[in-house]
């Protein structure tokens, strides 16, 4: 047997043996090493379900990604096709589900009635009905609303006829954000006092006709409609739980890079994700990890403490050997392949088992 195999041997039984006080030290390390990994651990809980948290308390039309075109569509490249292209393939890269699309007609007199027109693909799980049906998908020679606000008749022309099939409110202010009124938006998010939206009312006179549609693109089609000014969205809602504490960098990164390519091709386009909230956020949830690392970390010092007293009787145990092997001639490197062995066994044995 060549001498650093024995060597290696005579640790591996030395440290098998019962009063060696291996055991104690290799406990002491394990229940270090498995303390620090539970509270590694827990702090990446901790700090995501804190980011999950405040996302939640966002306010609804906060809690998404939007991006945005403004104007009076001017030839092929800004027709609603082609629109909706640029922003697909932009958004596309955005680690987000798939957008609701929304068009807001600005108030305007069509066929000689004031009102306002606006459009959402998916309308049901975004409105409550007041009375009524949904609408079917709008076309121009039909267009089937939802009356949100206001009363009075509504434009009945060739081109674009709207018939009311109901009433209904908008259940958050997710989709429209800041293109409607709070009032008209949803009711259960109005930030308006009430004596202030009653003084409002007061010293303004009664708003036109509020209506909403199923199909942006059978709204837009109408010709009626060609030379108004209106607002397209595509809105990426942040579900709950979502974005992940890992995610919102890519997410606000990648919000910049997508604002950026949209914003060379023209500037009425934007986008608004709540970066400043997601970032706020992050740093709490990284502060709130740290304490709990710190707290974490004594208790792992105090089991390390616990394992250098336990490794005491070991120290002079191998002391003892080491001297032994000196007496028949060991080498230097023979004692230190030892210590190192058995020091080795002791460590890394103890963290693999915690």
């Amino acid at each position: 047997m060549s001498g650093a195999r024995y060597v290696i041997v005579l640790a591996l039984r030395r440290l098998g043996r019962r009063d060696g006080g291996a055991l104690p030290a290799a406990l002491g390390i394990a229940a270090a090493a498995a303390v620090l990994a539970g509270i590694l651990a827990g702090s990446i809980v901790a700090e995501d379900r804190s980011v999950a948290q405040d996302v939640e308390r966002l306010r609804a039309d906060t809690r998404a990604v939007r991006a945005t075109w403004f104007g009076v569509p001017s030839g092929a490249a800004e027709g609603w096709s082609s629109l909706d292209r640029v922003a697909r393939e932009e958004l596309a890269a955005l680690p987000a589900p798939r957008p609701t699309r929304v068009a807001l007609v600005r108030e305007s007199t069509i066929g000689g009635v004031f009102v306002g027109l606006a459009a959402v693909d998916g309308l049901a799980p975004h409105v409550l009905l007041r009375s009524g049906r949904l609408p079917e998908r709008c076309r121009p020679a039909r267009c089937e609303v939802l009356r949100l606000r206001g009363s009075g008749p509504l434009p009945d022309v060739p081109g674009l006829r709207v018939v009311e099939v109901g009433s209904a409110t908008l259940r958050s202010r997710q989709l429209f954000g800041d293109f409607l009124a709070p009032t008209d938006n949803a009711l259960a998010d109005a930030e308006v006092a009430p004596a202030l939206a009653r003084s409002a009312g007061y010293h303004r006179p009664p708003p036109g006709p509020l209506v909403v549609t199923e199909g942006v693109a059978g709204l837009v089609a109408s010709p009626v409609l060609g030379r108004s000014y209106r607002s397209y969205a595509w809105v990426h809602a942040l579900a709950p739980g979502t974005p992940r504490l890992w995610e919102i960098d890519a997410l606000v990164d990648g919000a910049d890079r997508v604002r950026a390519s949209l914003q060379s091709r023209s500037s009425s386009w934007s986008l608004s994700p709540p970066a400043e909230e997601l970032r706020a956020s992050q740093r709490e949830a990284t502060i709130a990890g740290r304490r709990l690392l710190l707290v974490g970390g004594e208790a792992a010092a105090l089991l390390v403490a616990f394992a250098v007293l336990a490794a005491g009787s070991l120290r002079r145990d191998l002391v003892a050997a080491r001297r032994r092997l000196t007496w028949h001639g060991a080498t230097i490197a023979q004692r230190a392949l030892l210590t190192a062995t058995e020091c080795a066994a002791v460590g890394f044995g103890g963290a693999a088992v915690g």
